[in-house]
């Protein structure tokens, strides 16, 4: 005589919701490296996977109100890769300049002689120029802000975050 555990119907049911739970799971990891989901890298994983707790936000510092951080995504991202970084800072007081570029068709010079020049315009323009410019870049944007500070004189960021950006191979 079988056991419950151990019955055919037991396994088959057994076999079906393992089945069932594998091709959600598939289907979740699909969109986020399909891209409906708009992540593709461990970093864009841990961006945008976790709530932004309110509990974080009042522990931790207030910006000053002349802070801006300027924010550059990776290789075949958008701006939207940053959105949520964007959306944390903007809770903290900073303002924030979420850059984009196409780096499937502009190199890491182009990009960085571009959006630097445009972000220097935009601080001209400014009635105050921001007492800090802080910068975070993942990946190429990483390489397109040390670019950026080479390229432009005026502009010296005060603190510069690179995210996976692979600085000893691009020297």
């Amino acid at each position: 005589m079988s056991t419950p555990s151990s019955s055919p119907r037991r396994r088959r049911l057994v076999r079906k919701s393992l089945l069932a739970l594998g091709a959600a799971a598939l289907g979740w990891l699909g969109a986020y490296t399909g891209g409906v989901m708009q992540l593709s890298t461990p970093v864009d994983l841990v961006l945008s996977a976790y709530p932004i707790s309110g509990e974080l936000l009042e522990a931790t510092h207030r910006a000053e109100p002349q802070s801006l951080v300027i924010l550059l995504h990776g290789l075949a991202r958008g701006s939207h890769s940053m959105a949520r970084l964007e959306r944390a800072l903007l809770a903290q007081g900073y303002e924030v300049w979420n850059e984009g570029y196409d780096s499937r068709t502009e190199s890491a010079a182009e990009a960085a002689a571009r959006i630097g020049a445009s972000v220097v315009k935009r601080l001209r323009n400014l009635d105050l120029w921001p007492r800090y410019v802080h910068a975070v870049g993942h990946s190429m944007g990483g390489l397109v802000l040390r670019r950026i500070e080479a390229d432009q004189p005026m502009l010296r960021f005060a603190s510069v975050v690179c995210l996976g950006s692979p600085q000893r191979a691009a020297r």
